[in-house]
């Protein structure tokens, strides 16, 4: 499908769009059995230095020799999240993937220095920062509650996902209240037991 194609498919499409196409690619590249090349050392920097623009070009090259690396996919949904003009369907599919990759890997960290629980935690406060800035966006367009309520959902799922993790982090903390403010607005249906609670692998 081409991005123009999934340009006009809603934000959950997009996704399951995205995520399948990266799972398919995991799934023919896994059977080669060649020993996967590590991922560039410039990436890392050219995210500390915020380059997001020139790491994704990077990024999708090692991608695509290497597509089970889970700090890439993690790299590529940060850099497609911060971006001037934001892509959020696909930031949103990448850091998904990075957390099925990481689980599917025994809950590594992929990335040095960084615990397997912070590693974790970044992905769900990543996926929590697109549903936000989401949600941002569809309220300048409108307020029709069936399309607002899903993204409302995914980011009290997110967060509920970096509460159980790291509860007293400040910004879990922050986030968690900016949940029970938009839960409390009319129209928005109660949290459902599936969102208070960590979704499993």
């Amino acid at each position: 499908m081409s991005r123009n194609e999934c340009d006009h498919l809603a934000p959950g499409a997009r996704l399951v769009t995205a995520v399948s196409s990266a799972l398919i690619v995991v799934s023919i590249c896994a059977c080669r059995g060649e020993p996967p090349p590590s991922l560039p050392p410039t990436v890392a920097a050219l995210v500390e230095q915020q380059k997001w623009e020139d790491a994704i070009p990077i990024l999708k090259k090692h991608l695509l020799v290497c597509p089970e690396d889970v700090a890439a996919h993690y790299y590529l949904g940060a850099c497609y999240d911060n971006l001037k003009s934001p892509i959020l369907a696909i930031a949103e599919g990448e850091f998904q993937v990075a957390l099925t990759l990481f689980r599917r890997n025994g809950m590594a960290s992929p990335i040095e220095g960084v615990t397997s629980r912070d590693f974790e935690l970044r992905c769900h406060l990543g996926l929590a920062n697109v549903y936000i800035r989401s949600l941002a966006l569809v309220k300048t367009l409108t307020s029709d509650m069936s399309i607002i309520s899903p993204l409302v959902h995914n980011l009290g799922m997110a967060v509920a996902n970096a509460a159980s993790i790291a509860p007293d982090d400040p910004r879990v903390k922050r986030l968690q209240t900016l949940v029970d403010k938009l839960m409390r607005q009319p129209g928005t249906p109660p949290p459902t037991e599936e969102s208070q609670s960590r979704v499993s692998a």
